[in-house]
């Protein structure tokens, strides 16, 4: 019983040969993928330090060759910091600035950018969806037109939410880019770009989106009403005041509640021509509610005759009364700050 504990067993020899082999080729492989990796990093520095243009051409088709094969392999660190040092190289005068151009051109508009797509979607809400939205980042301004068409064409709600995230991040300085696909025939496609140039926030953007506010499809207008009031700059609330005088009353409520300060100051003579409207059938009773909020949130000396004319008058009953009482409570809150402003400036 003894000798058979300690019994040679040729098929366990057998196997163990064969995991062996095994765990050898797994590490030739990974020694063959990291040789692969540094090969690419040294490619950028080649390109970094060349002066020939017939050598920069073959490193830039070398590069444009394995970019995507590390998107394939999830080298996403790797990729995102070789992408940024093409980005700078890009910008920076120089024999390699017009071969990086041509890289990150490649990139956007070929295999890398699909491949980071399809790594952003299937890693979304994990912790590795940080790396492929860095990288998708990382390709800058370039990306733009490629990710405007994927948008165009994307049936998934959600991805077309993170595509327009991607943009709002690589479309800055690119704004001129965004606004020239305003002009689509699709008109999700625009309702999308016109949320994007309101997140970015560049006030260079407020002619094309005022374009908008005639496209004959209201979700367009609303967006642009939205995007105009995000800029918040006073061209963009002159054009929010002009559509209080618009037929569609959804669009008229959307003005009122995005308008400021600034914008409230400019439409007082239009929320009072609201105001005094004669509505029998209350038709325009949410459009009234909203301009005595809009008092109430301006507040101050302007709106006080205003809201005192309001309050005044005849009994009123129903809506009327409920209209009459957000004025009273509109009228409360202007005196209040005119006393606060009174009570400092005699301190």
């Amino acid at each position: 019983e003894l000798l058979a504990e300690f019994a040679f067993d040729e098929r366990q020899a057998i196997v163990r040969q064969e995991e062996f082999e095994q765990r050898v080729r797994e590490a030739q492989a990974i020694s063959d993928e990291s040789l692969t990796v540094d090969a690419v990093r040294t490619l950028v520095d080649v390109l970094r330090n060349e002066e020939d243009p017939a050598e920069l051409a073959e490193v830039a088709d070398a590069l444009s060759a394995h970019l995507p094969w590390l998107a394939e392999r999830r080298h996403l660190a790797v990729l995102e910091g070789l992408l940024r040092e093409l980005n700078a190289l890009a910008q920076t005068a120089g024999p390699a600035q017009a071969a990086a151009a041509q890289v990150l051109g490649r990139a956007a508009e070929g295999k890398t950018l699909e491949t980071l797509l399809t790594a952003l979607w299937a890693t979304r809400g994990t912790p590795d969806e940080a790396g492929a939205r860095a990288c998708l980042q990382a390709l800058g301004g370039t990306a733009v037109g490629p990710l405007v068409r994927v948008l165009g064409s994307e049936p998934r709600a959600g991805m077309r939410a993170m595509l327009c995230d991607l943009l709002v991040g690589v479309g800055r300085g690119r704004v001129a880019e965004l606004t020239a696909h305003l002009s689509d025939g699709r008109w999700y496609l625009v309702r999308n770009l016109a949320d994007v140039l309101g997140r970015i926030g560049d006030p260079s953007a407020v002619p094309a989106l005022a374009g908008l506010l005639r496209h004959e499809e209201y979700r367009v207008r609303r967006e642009a009403v939205d995007a105009l009031a995000r800029l918040g700059t006073a061209e963009a609330q002159r054009h929010l005041v002009a559509l209080l005088r618009d037929p569609d009353g959804r669009i008229v409520l959307r003005a009122l509640q995005a308008l400021n300060a600034e914008g409230l100051r400019l439409a007082l003579p239009e929320l009072t021509a609201l105001l005094d409207r004669p509505d029998p059938m209350h038709r325009l009773f949410e459009l009234k509610r909203a301009a005595l909020e809009a008092l109430e949130r301006l507040g101050g000396p302007e709106v006080v005759p205003i809201l005192r004319r309001l309050v005044s008058g005849r009994v009123a009953w129903g809506r009327q009364r409920t209209l009459r009482d957000l004025a009273r409570r509109a009228l409360a809150v202007a005196e209040a700050a005119v006393a606060a402003g009174s009570g400092r400036s005699s301190g």
